[in-house]
């Protein structure tokens, strides 16, 4: 069995808008002055109206303003998007140093989605030396908060040996939890891979899956918990 890491749409505009309420005129002059006055989410949900052109025009470098405005504060949400600006050159010279940079703010202060694009990043050797242990550190932390593209990358490495040890048991208890979720890939890998297994390591990698499953699902808890406190997590992970 082939299987390349999945190199998906993970590296993009990461962010979820939290989008004022009213007619969208109105919204977007509130959000303005939010902006202006230093609401973080504000300016960030600005910059993603500018790119998304639900402004009168599509403008990347007023985008590219605000977005940045937002990351300086702290927002790991505009920090893991100004990461993708940087990536993709939306409103500046594409830079991966810059956007591996802010990607790994974001992974650190606990963003999801930036944890799976450095997990890529560092297996790809973008913005940095190419590392598979780091990758699969990454790929680990976002698995952990439910990246099924996480997921299923981190069984993938399992299954080659990369970045960890070679186990096709954990990598088919990976690519279990990954499948469940729906997602397409993992589901195919699955399948090729069940047929390598004996029944012994079958019934092994089902319940290393179902406890792999009951500690996402603790994590994943934990997590919103923390983000309602406003804790952010902070990993020891030498770069």
């Amino acid at each position: 069995m082939k299987w390349r890491i999945i190199i998906l749409a993970g590296i993009g505009i990461l962010a979820f808008t939290i989008a004022a309420q009213g007619s969208i005129p109105s919204s977007l002059e509130k959000m303005r002055q939010d902006a202006e006055q230093g609401d973080a989410i504000a300016q960030m949900n600005l910059a993603l109206a500018f790119l998304q052109r639900r402004t009168l025009v599509m403008d990347d470098p007023r985008a590219f303003y605000w977005m940045q405005r937002a990351a300086n504060q702290g927002l790991h949400a505009a920090e893991a998007n100004l990461g993708a600006m940087y990536y993709y050159g939306r409103g500046v010279t594409p830079d991966m140093t810059q956007a591996f940079r802010w990607y790994q703010k974001a992974g650190r202060g606990g963003n999801p989605g930036a944890m799976f694009v450095l997990g890529l990043m560092y297996y790809k050797g973008e913005g940095s030396q190419a590392n598979s242990l780091k990758a699969a550190a990454w790929f680990r932390r976002a698995a952990m908060r439910g990246s099924s593209s996480a997921q299923l990358n981190l069984g993938l490495m399992y299954y080659r040996g990369e970045g960890v040890e070679f186990s096709p048991v954990r990598a088919a208890a990976w690519l279990a939890v990954s499948a469940a979720s729906g997602n397409g890939e993992a589901q195919q890998a699955q399948y090729l891979l069940q047929s390598e297994l004996n029944p012994a390591q079958r019934q092994l990698a089902a319940e290393q899956a179902e406890a792999i499953q009951e500690a996402v699902e603790r994590h994943h808890t934990n997590f919103l918990l923390e983000q309602l406190s406003g804790f952010n997590d902070a990993f020891e992970i030498s770069d």
